[in-house]
């Protein structure tokens, strides 16, 4: 493979920066890019990923590396943790006396709240 034509598409180009990235510390089976290229590719790395090293006192390589999913492990809410913040939401917008503008929303959507 030509370094140069795998830099053409995104994930190529993303993958050579995070491989440039962690040069001084990845094991000498990466010390060419091809290698790490093919691991990512092989474990389906895309432009919605990036990669992690679960023991940080070990170098980079593909015993010390997981390939995770950005928006869900980027400090994204989960689910639960989204409606709890709505219930403490809409608990704030009633104890100020306020109407829940997330209410206006819903009724809106639903062509009721002109």
């Amino acid at each position: 493979m030509i370094v140069r034509e795998i830099r053409k598409t995104a994930v190529g180009n993303k993958l050579y920066l995070v491989w440039g990235g962690f040069r001084r510390t990845r094991v000498p089976e990466w010390d060419r890019f091809e290698p790490f290229y093919r691991w990512a590719i092989a474990r389906g790395f895309t432009a919605d990923h990036y990669i992690s090293r679960p023991r940080k006192d070990e170098p980079f390589g593909p015993d010390n590396c997981e390939i995770r999913l950005a928006r869900a492990d980027n400090g994204m809410p989960s689910i639960a943790q989204a409606r709890a913040w709505d219930r403490t939401a809409a608990k704030l917008w009633a104890l100020i006396g306020q109407p829940d503008p997330r209410e206006y929303e819903r009724l809106r959507g639903e062509g009721m709240g002109e």
